[in-house]
């Protein structure tokens, strides 16, 4: 697979990587999943709980990057993003960094993103998922950078619910933001076997795509 040197030289080729993180993303999910399943386990009903094992287990694993080649990639754990001069500070800290290895010394700007958010099926989780997490992304100024254009937001399922309505209600709170402007709502990819969705945003006349991804992690909390 190219690393994010090559990605920038070929369209196809960038949009081929990015759907394949996305890939790979999702096949954490499922085997975390189904590990927690078969061991009769569970884990914290939190967020950065549930960020940090898939990061630190799954995501980043050695032989998970090998098995689906992945080993030019380097998943990395929260991460201040877009430093303010004139405040001396980070604007934001984002869940995931994603970076490939011929950028890791020469251009620390060339990385992908992962906000994690967790959801229920109720209002107040679905207004965090948009507002502490897609508006992060595309709302100015932008508390995550996208170098290339496209980043993700993955949605941890904590409850039971129809995944296909819950991000009905999603896309309606985030077309009653006026700081949000998205071009054509969230999109279902057909071609996945999982709930994956895009969505494009304009931004300071940039259009922003976020692939969102939701995973059921019901069996996992406990």
């Amino acid at each position: 697979m190219a690393g994010f040197g090559d990605i920038k030289l070929n369209s196809l080729v960038k949009n081929d990587v990015f759907q394949k993180i996305g890939e790979y993303i999702l096949w954490c999910c499922d085997k975390m999943s189904k590990n927690f399943e078969n061991e009769d386990n569970k884990i914290q009903n939190n967020e950065n709980r549930l960020r940090d094992h898939l990061l630190e287990c799954y995501l980043d694993d050695t032989t998970n990057r090998k098995n689906n080649d992945m080993m030019k990639f380097h998943f990395m754990p929260e991460c201040p993003e877009n430093y303010n001069n004139k405040d001396s500070k980070y604007i934001g800290r984002v869940d995931i960094k994603i970076v490939g290895q011929n950028e890791w010394f020469s251009n620390p700007k060339a990385a992908y993103f992962v906000e994690c958010k967790r959801l229920d099926g109720n209002k107040k989780l679905n207004e965090e998922y948009v507002i502490n997490g897609i508006s992060r992304f595309v709302v100015k100024p932008p508390h995550y950078s996208s170098y290339y254009g496209k980043n993700y937001m993955l949605g941890f399922i904590i409850r039971e619910m129809g995944i296909d309505k819950n991000v009905k209600k999603i896309e309606d709170i985030q077309n009653q933001n006026i700081n949000i402007q998205n071009k054509c709502g969230l999109i279902k990819n057909i071609n996945s076997i999982h709930h994956e969705y895009d969505c494009k945003y304009n931004m300071n006349n940039k259009v922003i795509e976020l692939k969102h991804m939701f995973t059921n992690f019901t069996k996992v909390v406990s």
